[in-house]
């Protein structure tokens, strides 16, 4: 069973018209038996997000990185998949049509993929997925596709007083 932590949040432009990937997201977390609290991004704000564990993005605009990075600094997770990438580094969409896009290389001895360190794996079969085209300051680039060392998929940032943390994927 699942222990620790599970007031999720995940942020939306509309809370009565979930996107597909939101609705997916959603259902996953909720699937796992997470409390899931859907916000309007207008009401983001550190007060708004303090008590969450972990912020959810799956979307571009839906969160300054002076944000992400306050809410990390105040000890909150944020998950920053698929276009929710783009609130915290230039990326684009791709289509992980070619087998070299839909694996995963694992480039840095970081958590949390430490343990596979220099190991690819395929992540999956198809649709699209984001990639960072340049590093933020202050993030560490953990994993890439196979297809070049410059499409980063995985990013960490860490605030090692407070324990937030933020990773996109």
């Amino acid at each position: 069973g699942r222990s620790g932590n599970s007031n999720i949040t995940l942020l939306v432009a509309d809370i009565e018209a979930l996107t597909g990937e939101e609705q997916q997201v959603h259902q996953i977390f909720n699937d796992l038996y997470y409390t899931v609290s859907l916000m309007d991004d207008d009401r983001a704000s550190v007060s708004n997000l303090t008590s969450t564990h972990l912020v959810v993005v799956v979307d571009n605009d839906r969160l300054s990185s002076s944000l992400v990075d306050d809410l990390i600094d105040d000890g909150v997770a944020v998950l920053l998949l698929h276009d929710g990438m783009r609130n915290v580094a230039t990326s684009c969409l791709y289509l992980y049509t070619a087998g070299n896009y839909t694996y995963l290389r694992v480039r840095a001895e970081e958590d949390p993929f430490k343990a596979y360190y220099g190991l690819s794996t395929q992540i999956q079969s198809g649709s699209n997925a984001g990639r960072v085209t340049s590093v933020p300051t202050g993030w560490t680039m953990v994993a890439s596709n196979v297809q070049s060392n410059s499409y980063y998929t995985v990013l960490t940032k860490e605030n090692a007083t407070s324990g937030g943390k933020a990773i996109t994927f």
